[in-house]
């Protein structure tokens, strides 16, 4: 079957399921007697599988990827995506599709709804952060002239995607058995890991797992031989060395970030102002996307948020 001109429907008279055309044809039929579809979608929706007549079950999904692939306009894209997802949810089209396939289209239909609305989320800076705009080479700069504690610290938040002040109660350990209080983070300096357990709306969200920067890990082994201790960050006072297996709290991890920057900078720039500096150079615009997602999740929020409450146009 086929839509003319008019939007009317042309029907065959005899429908051979073994044959692909005829798949689709079948397909379309689902769509037509759906009474929950309007008909101006089940136009659009029959246009897709138009175009996509010539393939049956086992490979109708792989030459729609093709179709997408072939598709260099992202809101055209996203488009098609969306109607071939509500094609397999309303026809027998849901039955060849596997948990994977179906993960792997609202993955697609997310990534292009976040590059459709990225240009629309970004928002100008406030005066604060136009007052203590830095490059972002600066702050590496600051890294490699810095030492001791103040060093590791800096690292965490500029080598690596900046987390909040989750840094405040990490853990070191060897092997992630030891891994026993889901109030703690940890740091394996065998398999150079983060496991982040404490965080912001944690209890919406997995644990926040990820490898280290290399040059955080060498900075981190460097600092461990120096000072064994049982927390990667202590409250390093000098002269009070028995506070060496303590933790810290995040106000002090905050308050410390903000004092390295003033002394070195003469800039007020916190753990959020980082964080925002750092989507403003690794977003979109300049990163491929699943790199940003990738980013997105050590930082513990979502693109929405990233482009809307982070990137601003500097």
């Amino acid at each position: 079957m086929s839509l003319t001109g008019s939007g009317a429907i042309k029907r065959k008279s005899k429908v051979n399921t073994e044959n692909f055309t005829d798949y689709v044809i079948s397909l379309k039929e689902d769509i037509n007697a759906d009474e929950s579809i309007k008909e101006k979608t089940k136009i659009n929706l029959n246009t897709l599988l138009n175009k996509l007549s010539r393939f049956d079950e086992k490979n109708i999904y792989k030459e729609f990827l093709k179709l997408v692939d072939n598709t260099k306009n992202i809101s055209s894209k996203y488009s098609i995506l969306q109607r071939f997802s509500s094609i397999a949810k309303k026809t027998k089209l849901n039955n060849v599709m596997t948990d994977k396939n179906r993960t792997d289209l609202q993955k697609a239909i997310k990534r292009y709804s976040d590059e459709i609305n990225a240009d629309k989320l970004k928002r100008e800076p406030n005066d604060k952060l136009k007052k203590n705009k830095i490059v972002w080479s600066e702050l590496v700069e600051l890294v490699e002239k810095l030492t001791g504690m103040d060093k590791l610290l800096m690292a965490l938040y500029v080598y690596q995607p900046p987390m909040r002040a989750d840094y405040n109660s990490v853990r070191v350990i060897e092997d992630d058995d030891e891994i026993d209080n889901d109030k703690e983070n940890y740091y394996n300096v065998n398999t150079k890991q983060f496991t982040i357990l404490e965080f912001k709306n944690c209890e919406k969200f997995e644990p926040i797992v990820f490898d280290a920067n290399k040059k955080v890990v060498k900075i981190i082994n460097k600092s461990l031989k120096e000072t064994p201790r049982k927390y990667l960050i202590y409250p390093y006072v000098s002269g009070k060395e028995s506070l060496i297996n303590d933790n810290v709290s995040p106000n002090y991890l905050a308050h410390r970030i903000t004092k390295i920057t003033k002394d070195n900078l003469d800039k007020d720039i916190g753990i959020n102002q980082l964080r925002k500096y750092f989507v403003a150079e690794n977003n979109l615009d300049t990163k491929p996307y699943e790199e940003v997602e990738a980013d997105n999740k050590i930082m513990c929020h979502s693109m929405k948020t990233a482009q809307e409450d982070y990137y601003k146009n500097f």
